[in-house]
């Protein structure tokens, strides 16, 4: 139980440069593999750090299911678009 509460606390710690710290990193490993796997994941987490930023009062279960969400979102949404089908083919 102690873990949990440990987790808990370290999640309310995150702030807005967390959230883009990791889109950043996420985007520099897309750029470099070009495998198309964490560039939707890293947008996502720059558009949570950018809310975090103009909300600074939001909590991190929010933050984590808005990730969550837009990233999977935007990557089913692109796959199944011509322009991911062709990316994809290649």
């Amino acid at each position: 139980m102690a873990l949990i509460a440990d987790i808990a606390g370290s999640m309310n710690q995150l702030e807005a440069w967390h959230w883009l710290a990791l889109g950043a990193l996420m985007l520099a490993i897309e750029i470099a593999s070009t495998t198309m796997y964490l560039l939707w994941p890293g947008i996502a987490a720059l558009i949570v750090g950018v809310l975090k930023f103009l909300v600074p009062g939001m909590g991190w279960p929010l933050n984590v299911f808005l990730f969550v969400v837009l990233a999977a979102a935007s990557s089913v949404v692109w796959h199944r678009s011509p322009y991911g089908q062709r990316a994809s083919a290649k």
